[in-house]
């Protein structure tokens, strides 16, 4: 009686700790999604990617990344459960749906280009303290 009393047991608390778990990754998509996760790894490739290539090379090279996504933000997920907890991630979110957060997500999307870009050109500049240590 013992044996199956902990079976059942164990069984609910698999049961309740993958359900958990399923809806943990459902709110850390939910945050990828609002705050343009995804869209800011497209748009990082894109502005990357137009610097090699071009045209129809482009589009095919961006769709076949975008193919590939699903892996990386599989990861992302990993990553974020790892580091914050669940009733951490819903806070979050709840901060993402305000207006100021909302406002946040889509002006940092917009905005990494122009960072990107101001990053490399910021990393050109470094080029001479850097000499100055490889000689």
């Amino acid at each position: 009686m013992k044996k199956i009393f902990a079976t059942i047991a164990f069984l609910c608390i698999t049961f309740t700790g993958t359900a958990q778990s399923e809806e943990f990754k459902k709110d850390i998509y939910q945050y990828l999604e609002i705050t343009g996760g995804v869209k800011s790894q497209l748009v990082m490739m894109e502005a990357q990617l137009s610097q090699i290539l071009e045209g129809e090379n482009l589009q095919n090279a961006l769709k076949e990344i975008e193919a590939e996504l699903p892996e990386l933000n599989e990861k992302i997920v990993a990553l974020y459960a790892k580091t914050y907890t669940h009733e951490e991630i819903k806070e979050i979110v709840k901060f993402y749906q305000s207006p100021v957060g909302k406002k946040l997500a889509e002006k940092t999307v917009q905005l990494q280009p122009e960072m990107m870009s101001l990053s490399q050109e910021w990393g050109m500049g470094l080029q001479p303290i850097l000499m100055k240590y490889l000689q």
